[in-house]
């Protein structure tokens, strides 16, 4: 009897500790999804970034520190009168710049589930050897001298082909590549346009979804290949071994790199945080004005960007609206900023259906690899083994992109 009356009493504590863990539970998720009427502040600058700092921690702002850790550091600097001309003349002899030079203050964001950071520091866009120009004119002379003996441009008697042969559409054809990045198989979708800057939106439509033919085909070959990858390299600078437009695509059986680190930072997020990390990443990046929704589809200047004007555009699926936002990017590329060497990743969705823990959205990054005719690399130690390194200003990023938009929207009628 004393025994069935302890398990009783031990039974009724264990009930009582459970209802109060989930009463705690709920608090807490109640306090952290509480209403916030914090007006947000939209950067005018990267700089402005500092005033978020001190904000309460709720609604947008909460969100842009649970994905975000964000310093501004810096200490002032001398400048002996032997050196003041040197720098004067790399600062365009701008006295704010110069002022500004001896109290630099570097905005460092690091990316709290990957751990990756990346440092802001505008001003070093004017070091020796990095203010070479964009040309577009010289772009023009390296297309068009590459044309008459471009393999690309004879893709049927001048590419490998897979076993089963080649995809084709109105604007594109497929090859294998000679000398693989990947297996089992590695495809290229080729574009029937020489001149990367003559690329429109059709074309763009067209290889992806040539692309997408591709994928279909292999993974008819193989089942077990359903994770659809696909890289783009735009002139040599950008490290394309070919001047004429070309994707590099495969298919794994599983997310692979860079895709695979943004599948486990989604999943650690829902783990800690309990929300969308997608979601929540455009939410953040729409609510400081880094970035634009274009119907299911939103396109953003990551925080923790890789490179100097890098978008990130993220939808459910490569719909209209994803589509539209690419063609965008590539004017606002061509016409506004004149980044002419870039190099683009993305990831689609799965081809047959999988649990969200294993389902990457259709996310694509795309940023600038520098002058294309710079004898300085755009990359160095600091980016390939410490830390990203951007030096433009995001907002001018965005701001262009927003322009760009606007006007393809006033011209569409």
């Amino acid at each position: 009897m004393m025994i069935t009356t302890l398990k009783y009493r031990i039974g009724v504590l264990v009930g009582i500790f459970t209802i109060l863990v989930l009463l705690f539970y709920n608090v807490q998720k109640q306090s952290k999804t509480r209403y916030c009427d914090l007006k947000i502040p939209k950067l005018k600058t990267m700089s402005d970034i500092v005033n978020i700092l001190e904000l309460e921690k709720c609604g947008v702002i909460e969100k842009v520190f649970d994905l975000y850790g964000i310093e501004v550091e810096g200490v002032p600097i001398k400048i002996p009168k032997t050196f003041e001309e040197k720098v004067s003349g790399w600062l365009g002899g701008n006295k704010e710049l110069i002022q500004q030079s001896k109290h630099q203050k570097v905005i460092q964001i690091t990316n709290r589930l990957s751990g990756e950071t990346t440092h802001y520091n505008p001003l070093r866009a004017k070091r020796p050897g990095s203010q070479a120009q964009q040309s577009r004119e010289y772009v023009d002379k390296i297309i068009e001298e590459s044309q008459a003996t471009c393999d690309l441009c004879r893709a049927e008697n001048m590419t490998a082909e897979e076993t089963w042969g080649r995809i084709r559409t109105s604007q594109c054809i497929t090859a294998a590549n000679m000398f693989k990045i990947s297996g089992p198989n590695n495809g290229l979708v080729i574009s029937k346009t020489h001149h990367l800057l003559e690329l429109g939106p059709e074309d763009l439509k067209d290889m992806l979804h040539c692309s997408k033919l591709w994928f279909d085909k292999v993974h008819q070959q193989d089942p077990a290949l359903v994770f659809p990858m696909m890289v783009w390299d735009a002139l040599p600078h950008a490290g394309a071994s070919q001047v004429h437009p070309h994707m590099q695509i495969w298919l794994g059986r599983d997310y692979e790199g860079q895709f695979k680190s943004m599948l486990r930072n989604a999943n650690s997020y829902v783990t800690e945080f309990g929300g969308n990390y997608w979601e929540d990443m455009a939410e953040s990046h729409v609510g400081l004005g880094l970035g634009v929704v274009e119907g299911g589809a939103v396109a953003i200047v990551p925080l923790t960007s890789h490179k100097d004007h890098e978008i990130m555009i993220m939808a459910k699926e490569v719909n209209q609206d994803f589509i539209f936002l690419l063609s965008a990017v590539m004017e606002m590329y061509n016409e506004k900023l004149g980044v002419f060497c870039r190099s683009m990743g993305m990831a689609f969705p799965p081809l047959v259906s999988k649990i969200p823990e294993e389902t990457l959205p259709a996310v694509l990054r795309v940023g600038s690899r520098g002058s294309c005719s710079s004898s300085v690399s755009d990359a160095s130690s600091l980016d390939l083994y410490g830390v990203f390194s951007v030096n433009v200003d995001p907002v001018q990023t965005i701001s262009a992109l927003k322009t760009v938009i606007t006007n393809i929207k006033n011209r569409e009628g």
